[in-house]
């Protein structure tokens, strides 16, 4: 063992350099292996540690072409009398609610997210109840709350009993629960008991279900029974209502399904958490792959050192275990240098573009699996090099022959190639994310989404909607105000509306206006009118193209006895991630109520900055004790698309970490060629060759890699990206250029890289090349 820790530390003695080279390169590998894992464990194990995870499902409905995560509380009612059916739980939207605490002889006023349930959803969840008890919601004024907000709230007194005002209405904590971890689809939020008073008709799907099935059900084909029953009851309560199609979804699932309107679980996909784990594997394999060239490389360095072992009686299997135990300490080290990494990423602004928590104490068996991994690569990029390197005879090992065998060179070769594919991949698949991120942030979306500021608003507002309209304009630089119930493009799906038109049930998306939101966001109208000021006496209607064709509308038509007064282009009024729906603008003073958000459209030329500083002083004059939030509304937009652009830096850092490692191995492949060619070298420059016809000698076979690496990676990424854009409803074009550009960007830096490292052997002086010892 001494011996074998001596001759390690002779080796980092002797080549500091590329010790140091294949240190970095692996510790770096090792560090973005495990934050990609945490990540894909992160995104992998969403829902994973609800109890009977596997038994709880979401009740979801088919309509006309359209699956819709949101039921009436009868059509659950129905489904939760199967006896396949253990538990069943309502769920309403999560809104903001603010909330008076009277303690510490202080009135404190708390803005927090607060969910209506059945008492029954902690039943179908299982809350770990730290005070209290999960049966509170059975009574109609109590609330249960998590850990962390009775702590923000309370400190390290009791939050049970206490008594808050959620506005007027006062309401007790009745249970305290754990706070559930980032990737659970139930939020960490105030839960509060659905209203007994509150009725719902078979149609009126306003409510998001989970059931709870028994252990021993066939769920599959129990929902095939209630699909039939559930068609033959709505045609006796909901005779209007179309064919429904019943789908339950398993809770694991929600996570990475995209196809379902109204469903507010955090979102993520199959084919991002596969890309990752590919990069993963990419990188820890492209890092495995350099070090057993660097390891290579270095041989020549050592050929004396392994001939007076074979020399003094060492044998081959002697020989072979101290090069196996030199590797694997190395990537051991590697490996726990990558921990610090890790570790100083997490402090890092890197952070910000993963969901998980990068922390590696909290992943114990990832970092054993990426241990195990390291003493892998290790013990396999020892094996070959030793086994290697004494199969010669201690007189080929002194003259070097064995370094130009052609199975090892076309071995190093191979090995460079998939590496080259791997950088190529990545860097031109990082660019066609960066690319579609743009493309969604500029994409035309049928109105104009510059120069405004959009603002929530409040019932003081709401109430007083003229003064605070005048008061704004009074600002030079602000054009114009309106009003409506939802932000545009920042949903995936917005309110639904169910109603009959022509005998048939037909059911779109619906967005209250104000009259004057038309002509404000510079909607065109592609047939009829736009809104009147008159039209809120009576509602009007404003249908986009796609709900025309779909339901047969006509101008004049009537809908819930509102007249259809115009139709509009098929805007993108909902997010670049699903296509365009059925919708309608509806104007009138009955709905005003739902009015939410004010959009404040300035001046070209104006000082956007100085505009909101106006907003939020006239702002102030209107608030209730909470501020209002507003923002710019391009601001919003882009921030719609963050985890898309998050996932584009993400990929693209590590395409530069692979391109890196990528290069390193290039560099050890010099380094090696380098060694055993120097006396071709010699021979070459005394029969007349100079510098520049050396290093075109060196770079000739490393382009000819390169373009057979390239035209395949070039198949590999177009496959791949084809599929990763089908997740938008708007894809950037597959331009011919970023694979070109993508390659000789790396053509580029591997000529540099090879030029640089070959100068010396193609200066320097033949004689001394070629002289024999």
């Amino acid at each position: 063992m001494k011996s074998i820790l001596r001759s390690l530390c002779n080796v980092f003695r002797s080549s500091k350099r590329a010790m140091i080279i294949n240190v970095l390169g692996l510790s770096v590998a090792f560090a973005a292996f495990l934050v990609i894992l945490m990540q894909v464990y992160f995104d992998r194990s969403f829902d994973a540690f609800h109890k009977d995870a596997k038994l709880i499902y979401r009740i979801e409905l088919g309509i006309q072409g359209n699956k819709f995560a949101i039921v009436s509380r009868p059509i659950t009612e129905f489904i939760s009398q199967s006896p396949q059916i253990e538990e069943s739980a309502l769920v309403t939207t999560i809104i903001s609610m603010p909330y008076i605490v009277d303690h510490n002889n202080a009135s404190n006023r708390y803005n927090e997210l607060i969910q209506r349930v059945t008492p029954s959803f902690t039943d179908v969840f299982h809350f770990d109840i730290l005070e209290g008890t999960d049966k509170a919601l059975t009574h109609p004024d109590h609330i249960l709350i998590p850990e962390s907000l009775a702590k923000k709230i309370f400190g390290n007194e009791s939050a049970v009993g206490k008594q808050l005002k959620e506005g007027a209405k006062p309401v007790i904590i009745g249970g305290v629960y754990k706070d559930f971890p980032k990737n659970s689809s139930i939020g960490n939020v105030i839960y509060g008991a659905i209203p007994d008073s509150e009725t719902s008709g078979w149609g009126d799907l306003r409510y998001n279900a989970y059931v709870k099935v028994i252990p021993s059900g066939d769920i599959a084909e129990e929902r095939a029974r209630l699909e039939d029953e559930l068609a033959k009851t709505l045609k006796e309560n909901e005779p209007g209502m179309p064919e429904t199609k019943l789908y339950l979804t398993p809770l694991r699932d929600l996570h990475n399904i995209s196809d379902v309107m109204y469903d507010n679980t955090p979102k993520s996909n199959r084919q991002t958490a596969t890309i990752l784990l590919t990069i993963a594997l990419a990188i820890i394999i492209v890092a495995g792959i350099n070090y057993m060239n660097m390891s290579m490389a270095l041989i020549p360095k050592r050929m004396k050192s392994i001939n007076i072992h074979k020399v003094l009686g060492g044998t081959n299997i002697s020989i072979r275990v101290k090069y196996v135990f030199e590797s694997a300490v190395i990537s051991l080290l590697s490996f726990l240098i990558g921990l610090v990494f890790v570790f100083l990423i997490s402090k890092t602004s890197v952070v910000s573009l993963v969901d998980a928590d990068i922390n590696f104490w909290m992943y114990p068996g990832l970092v054993i699996a990426t241990m195990i991994i390291a003493l892998l690569i290790g013990v396999l990029s020892g094996l070959y090099p030793s086994f290697y390197i004494t199969s010669f005879r201690p007189a080929l090992i002194l003259k070097g022959i064995f370094g130009m065998t052609v199975e090892a060179r076309n071995l190093r070769r191979i090995l460079i190639g998939v590496q080259f594919i791997t950088a190529f991949v990545l860097i031109i698949s990082s660019w066609f994310m960066y690319l579609q991120n743009g493309y969604l942030r500029n994409a035309d979306v049928g109105y104009d989404k510059d120069q405004i500021i959009l603002s929530a608003i409040n019932p003081n507002i709401l109430n007083n909607k003229n003064a605070f309209t005048n008061q704004l304009k009074s600002f030079s630089g602000i054009e114009n105000v309106t009003y409506a119930a939802s932000a545009l493009s920042t949903g995936d799906n917005y309110n639904s509306w169910s109603t009959e038109f022509n005998g048939e049930k037909i059911m779109f998306q619906w967005i209250p206006v104000d009259p004057s939101f038309i002509d404000v966001m510079n909607i065109q109208i592609a047939e009829g009118r736009g809104f009147r000021e008159d039209d809120k006496n009576s509602g009007k209607y404003i249908f986009n193209e796609k709900a025309k064709k779909e339901f047969g509308l006509s101008l004049n038509a009537l809908v819930d006895s509102a007249e259809i007064i115009g139709f509009i282009p098929d805007i993108q009024y909902t997010t670049f991630r699903t296509a365009s729906a059925p919708m309608a603008f509806y104007v009138s003073s009955a709905y005003n109520n739902f009015i939410n958000y004010t959009y404040i459209k300035v001046k070209a030329g104006s000082d956007m900055k100085s505009a909101m500083q106006h907003v939020q002083s006239v702002a102030r004059g209107f608030e209730d004790g909470e501020p209002l939030q507003m923002r710019f509304y391009d601001d919003i937009f882009n921030q719609v698309y963050e985890k898309e652009k998050n996932l584009t830096l993400l990929i693209s850092l590590f395409s530069i970490i692979a391109i890196i490692i990528s290069i390193t191995g290039v560099l050890g492949l010099v380094f090696f060629e380098n060694e055993y060619r120097q006396r071709e070298i010699g021979i070459r420059k005394v029969l007349g060759s100079n510098e520049m016809e050396i290093l075109a000698l060196f770079n000739k076979s490393y382009l000819i890699i390169l373009t057979v690496c390239f035209m395949i990676a070039c198949g590999i990424a177009y496959y791949f990206m084809g599929k990763w854009l089908e997740n938008f409803s708007l894809q950037t074009p597959l331009h011919w250029w970023v694979f070109l550009v993508s390659g000789l960007f790396v053509v580029a830096i591997t000529v540099v890289t090879v030029s640089w490292q070959s100068w010396k052997t193609a200066t320097e002086n033949p004689m001394d090349a070629i002289r024999i010892n």
